[in-house]
């Protein structure tokens, strides 16, 4: 879902967002409020129970949906497609930091 511009001339600027709220919190692919912050954010816009908000709390609220269904389908893969515990450990080691050569200035 994408709104109008909130610099548009003559539009609805974030008083638009509350409804958007409500369009979404409806609609078939709303997860509810209890899935993630970010659904219940929307879901309490949706009730006109805050002031409009502003960008950031916007993105914020749909970057913690994503990241929530992401993490959640993480959690759930089945054990076979999970990395055995040896190439597990190696991908989450840092890369040896190359040795630092002195530069022209000798520093």
């Amino acid at each position: 879902m994408r709104g109008e511009g909130i610099f548009n001339k003559d539009g609805p600027g974030p008083s638009q967002w509350p409804a958007n709220a409500t369009l979404l919190r409806e609609s078939k692919e709303f997860y509810g409020p209890g899935f993630s912050d970010g659904d219940e954010y929307i879901s309490r816009m949706g009730d006109g129970a805050e002031n409009n908000g502003n960008a950031g709390t916007w993105l914020r609220a749909g970057i913690n949906h994503h990241m929530t269904v992401v993490a959640r389908q993480i959690a759930s893969l089945p054990d076979s497609l999970a990395v055995d515990g040896r190439r597990r450990a190696n991908s989450c080691s840092l890369p040896q930091q190359p040795t630092r050569r002195k530069s022209i200035r000798g520093t």
